[in-house]
């Protein structure tokens, strides 16, 4: 974890998986609609392995590991 993560103000929010991820203060609304994202989509379609690659791409470092 970099300094940058360990110093931000962060708030816990859960995925549609149930995983856990420790979100920067400012970043929920963007985190709901990638989340929404994948569950509106067909699973495993195309869509849907953009919306989890998104999610990945922007959140994956937050991700806590003890669930």
């Amino acid at each position: 974890m970099t300094t940058e993560l360990a110093t931000r103000p962060n708030i816990l929010k859960k995925d549609a998986d149930g995983r856990w991820y420790s979100i920067p203060v400012g970043e929920e609304d963007a985190f709901v609609q990638a989340v929404e994202a994948i569950q509106n989509a067909d699973f495993m379609s195309d869509e849907w392995s953009e919306a989890n690659d998104d999610l990945n791409s922007r959140y994956g470092a937050y991700l806590k590991e003890n669930q």
